[in-house]
């Protein structure tokens, strides 16, 4: 059983998250375990692995670009199995969830963010966690949508795209990412369509926006054959896109990846994983899980949502910034993108599956 870090030193902030897939969950189970025991099956790790309780595995220490300014906190990992991540397991998913909230409370950290689907797990409903704790909890999807529209419109001006002139499909737009995008680029693209699987939420949405430029789309495949710009912030995964507009730009900041990205032509359109975000001081681990738990093409990379406790923790900011669906406005993106931008955390290079692309915008440690 994977084992659990000293809790003695004093904590700024806490991620709880989960692994993405199970070829993540068996390199990161041997290397956690103590190297002397034999190495478990990967069928049983499988099967033990919804029984672990919720813990804190490693230390994350985070540099600002400020002098001599950084922060420590905890990566408490919830053991939610990736294929458990499902509407069916949303009992015994929030009980995990919650486990790891009470976890991050017991170590007396002022600021936790619910990382990738512990957060869409609870809907955002932060009042489905055990009452009385003293952590303020974030979903961290503001700096996350921040990250999401900031990287998009540096990718348009590098690649001669006028957002203005262009058709903007969002897939996944009632949650509260696509809907802060949603928010965000209603009056700056030419044609926005809407996706998502919830026609309810997509109407109540279109309306709540009440613009005739708003379009909902009756099949995902048909709009994205029409647009310029793609992002896709839905809870699903292996989204296919048979035809694709030639010179498209796609933004992926799913969690797991929600675009099946072998069914594209990379060579005719432009694919990246939004809504990540580059740390300029760096940051690392203790112990140092990076060979098992990084998957990314270049140092200091993370994802927002993790970012966003990093950043209320170097401002002090004991608050539950991101809330829910339908909370995150254009005015909360451009304070949480200061405060950022401040500790030199700024939107992630551009990147997909294959790699860095060859084409980069400026960052804090280009000078």
């Amino acid at each position: 059983m994977p084992g659990t870090y000293p809790t003695t030193e004093k904590s700024d902030f806490a991620v709880l998250g989960h692994q993405e897939c199970w070829e993540n969950v068996y390199p990161f189970i041997h290397q956690v375990r103590d190297a002397k025991l034999r190495a478990i099956p990967e069928e049983d790790i499988k099967y033990l692995f919804p029984y672990f309780p919720p813990r804190s595995i490693f230390r994350i220490t985070v540099h600002s670009i400020q002098p001599d300014k950084q922060i420590c906190g905890h990566y408490i990992e919830t053991f939610l199995p990736p294929d458990r991540l499902d509407t069916v397991f949303s009992k015994e998913n929030l009980r995990k969830v919650s486990e790891a909230a009470i976890c991050a409370d017991k170590l007396q950290v002022p600021v936790a963010t619910l990382g990738g689907f512990t957060s869409i797990i609870l809907e955002g409903q932060l009042n489905l966690l055990p009452a009385g704790l003293q952590t303020q909890f974030t979903t961290g999807n503001t700096l996350t949508a921040a990250f999401i529209v900031q990287s998009l419109q540096d990718a348009c001006a590098l690649l001669h795209k006028d957002i203005s002139q262009s058709h903007l499909l969002i897939i996944g737009a009632t949650g509260d990412i696509g809907s802060a995008c949603a928010g965000y680029f209603l009056e700056k693209a030419a044609k926005l369509t809407l996706a998502a699987r919830n026609r309810r939420r997509l109407y109540e949405l279109s309306t709540k926006l009440s613009k005739c430029t708003v379009q909902l789309a009756d099949s995902v495949e048909e709009s994205a054959a029409e647009a310029d710009i793609i992002i896709a912030v839905a809870s699903a995964t292996n989204v296919k896109l048979p035809h694709v507009k030639p010179g498209a730009i796609i933004v992926d900041a799913g969690f797991p990846k929600n675009i099946d990205a072998t069914a594209l032509d990379l060579r005719n359109v432009h694919l990246y994983f939004g809504g990540m975000g580059y740390v300029s001081g760096g940051y690392s681990f203790s112990p140092d899980y990076k060979q098992t738990l990084y998957h990314f093409p270049e140092d200091n990379i993370a994802h927002g949502c993790v970012l966003e406790a990093a950043v209320l923790a170097f401002e002090n900011k004991r608050e539950s910034f991101s809330q829910g669906r339908g909370h995150i406005t254009s005015e909360k993106m451009d304070q949480i993108s200061t405060w950022a931008r401040k500790h030199g955390i700024v939107p992630a290079p551009f990147y997909n599956h294959q790699g860095l692309w060859q084409i980069q915008t400026k960052r804090y440690d280009d000078n």
